[in-house]
This record gives structure tokens, sequence and C-alpha cells, in this order.
């Protein structure tokens, strides 16, 4: 029994968190593989301008996902995880989660309806920016932070699978000329309905939780918690769509065509870290094990290193497939320095979730995240006032840089906490 206690690798949680990593693995990587699956196909029947306006459109709905999410994907995780085996407290968390979330949808409606004359893009284009909100409401019917807080992820990954077989289906039937492009939200739209309907049936009748209204000061209790994490996510997406903006406006939507493939070539790849991270987050914030958060740490950063190099290595091969030979030399500096955030991205994450914020130092978390937004637009204004413009590969580099002095600032915290002492 003694042996059992102390050594991890005998342990259930063990065996729970590897096969949660399984199911979280499949969820991303059909979620991932699916768009880059489907991107020839969309740019062959679309073309790269259409293409570039959908793209533009969810980078702009983006913006209130962030805000819908609310960082609720990672405190309403961890107190699901702790307070698993209370019925009645999870029916009060998720029950204040999702009014929170479908007000924050509301507000995201209006918000966008005040903006949107404001858009160049979006004259006669206000529904493709309307549908292209199904981003929010997939994020309030898919409750991935409920089936990771009770580490059952198998649920939402058949569900998922569901999902993306079926929106597949449909634009291959329904995808056909350049004036479907409409079609493609909508097709996201509709997927999301049918899955979000059956993910709550299993929340509320299968796992049985109630819904439940604590009143107002006990429901923004939740979101108050969650405020600062809200603030570091919303500092990343709003780096992230920045520099689409920044694409559209100095090259156009055919070159942020190109620059949204090798975003999700290299999110694919960056994925199964994330994965991982996820996936030892419960039991890290039950135990506080940092012995273990530090091994994950040092093997999952070296594989990432191996993972960056075959990336930059295989670039010629993957641009061939994916578009043609003219943008050969882009596809590769884009490699070459967008895909050096993978291992950025797997120190920052193992950093981040697993070590600051299991231990309680949310402040120093999240400021290290917002730091990164101020560190973007610094170097964007001193490249832009130097050069007097911004390079496609100067964009590429406002996106890495950043990353880079959040890995720095989290291991100053880390050493100046001591967290890992002799372990």
């Amino acid at each position: 029994m003694a042996l059992k206690n102390n050594n991890f690798l005998f342990t259930k949680d063990l065996r729970k968190i590897f096969v949660n990593f399984g199911y979280l693995s499949l969820l991303q990587l059909i979620g991932i593989i699916g768009p880059i699956v489907i991107f020839p196909y969309l740019i062959d029947k679309l073309g790269k301008e259409n293409y570039g306006l959908i793209i533009f459109a969810q980078a702009t709905a983006t913006f209130f996902v962030v805000l819908v999410n609310f960082g609720f994907n990672i405190t309403a995780t961890q107190e699901i995880s702790q307070y698993r085996n209370n019925k009645n407290k999870i029916s009060e968390i998720v029950s204040s989660v999702l009014i929170l979330k479908c007000l924050l949808i509301i507000f995201s409606i209006i918000l966008l309806t005040a903006i949107i004359p404001f858009i160049p893009e979006a004259k006669n284009n206000y529904l493709l920016f309307y549908v292209s909100l199904y981003l929010c409401l997939n994020d309030l019917v898919l409750p991935i932070w409920y089936f990771q807080g009770i580490e059952e992820m198998k649920y939402i990954t058949y569900l998922n699978s569901f999902s993306k077989i079926l929106t597949l289906i449909l634009i291959l039937v329904l995808i056909k000329t350049p004036e479907d492009y409409i079609k493609v939200p909508i097709i996201y739209l509709v997927s999301g309905i049918i899955i979000g309907f059956i993910a709550m049936r299993i929340i509320f009748v299968n796992h049985k939780i109630k819904f439940v209204y604590l009143g107002i000061r006990k429901t923004l209790s939740y979101a108050r918690s969650s405020f600062y994490i809200f603030l570091s996510r919303a500092s990343f997406v709003l780096m992230e769509s920045s520099s689409k903006i920044i694409i559209n406006s100095f090259f156009g939507l055919s070159e942020l065509a190109v620059y949204d493939f090798l975003l999700k070539i290299t999110e694919a790849l960056r994925k199964p870290f994330s994965l991982l991270s996820q996936a030892f987050f419960p039991y890290l914030s039950k135990t506080k094990n940092m012995k273990m958060s530090k091994r994950i740490l040092m093997y999952s950063t070296l594989v990432s290193f191996f993972v960056y190099i075959a990336l930059v290595l295989a670039s010629d091969r993957i641009t061939l497939f994916f578009l043609d030979l003219s943008e050969i030399d882009n596809v590769f500096y884009g490699f070459l320095i967008l895909g050096f955030s993978i291992p950025l991205s797997c120190l920052t994450w193992g950093l981040g979730e697993n070590v600051l914020v299991v231990k309680g130092h949310l402040k120093e978390y999240n400021f290290s995240t917002i730091l990164q937004i101020g560190i973007y637009f610094l170097f964007a204004g001193v490249l832009y006032l130097m050069f007097g413009t911004l390079t496609f590969k100067m964009i590429l580099l406002l996106y890495v840089i950043p990353i880079f002095f959040e890995v720095l600032l989290r291991l100053y915290f880390v050493k100046k906490f001591k967290i890992f002492g002799n372990t």
C-alpha cells in the first residue's frame, strides 16, 4: 500500500489522467485536422478572397468568444474538480456559469451591432459577421470546463467528433461556388446547436445536475473570481487577432488566408502539449505535486523542440501539398518563426496553469499574460517607426516575441517564490 501511495505511476489518478489526455487529444485532433483537411477544398471553391473574409469575420468574433468564456475554462474547471463529489455545489457552479455566459452573449450581440458599421469588410456582409458569433454559442453549449472538471472527457469527445463529421459532410455537399461563402458559418452554427442540445441533456438529465438560481450577488461572485483570467486571455486573443487585422490592412485577404494556414498548422503541433497540461491540471490542483509538474515540463519541452525542427524541415512538402509553389518562401519563414512558438508555448503553459495557478499565484499568472499585449504593440510601434511599414516576416515575429517575454517572466516568478525548491 505504501508503494502505491508514494509512487505516482501506480495510482488510479495516473490512469484517469491518461484516459482523459487521450480523449482531449482526440477532441483537439479532430478540431484541428478538420479545418486543415477542408482548407484546400474551401480555397478551391471560395477563392482566397472569400476565404480570407470568413477568417476576418471569425477573428472579429474571437474577441467576443473571449468575453463569453470569461476565464471560466480555468476557474470553473478548477472549482468543479475540487467539488466533484458535491452535486449541489456543482449545480451552483454550472448554473451560475451558464447564466453569466448567456448574459455575455447578449452583450456581445449588442456590442457587435454598435461597432459593425465601422468595419469596412462588413459592408454588404453584415450577416456573415453576425452568424460568425456561432463561436460564442459553441462556447456556451459545449461546456468543456464541466467535463474536464469531472475528468470525463469521453462525452465531449464523442459529441465534437460527431459535430466535425457532420460539418465536413455539409461543407462538401453545400459549398460549390464562391457565392456559398455565407453558408460556411451557418453550417458551423447548425452543428453547434445540435451537439449543444445533446451536451445539456447529458449534464442535466444523465448526470442529474440541477439548474438553480443563486441570486445576482452569488452569481456575479463567479465572474469576479474569473475576471483576471479573462483579462489575461483577452490580451492574448487581442494580440493574435490584431495580427490578422494588420495583415489584412497591409497585404489583403489573400495573404490573410496564408497566415491563417500557418497558424492552423502551428496550432495543430502545439495542441498535444496544451492537452498534456490540461489533462494534468485537475490532478495538480488537488495534490500540488510540483515534482510531477517539473518533470512534465522538462520532458514535454524537450519533445517540443524536436517537433519544431521537424516542422521547419518539412515546410516545402507541406507547402506543395496544401498551397502552391509561389507560397514556398512565405511558408518556410512562417514555420521558422511561428514554429518557435511550439516550445515557447509548451514552457509558458507548463509554468502558467500547472505551476503558478496551481500554487495560487493568479495575479502573477495574469500579469505575465497581460504584459504580452503591451510588448506586442510596443514592438509593433518600434518596427513601424524604424522601417515605415510592417512586413509579413515582422508580423510573424510579433506573434512570437511576446510569448518569449511571458516565459521569461513566469520563470522569474517561479524562482522568486521558490516553487520548485529542491524538486
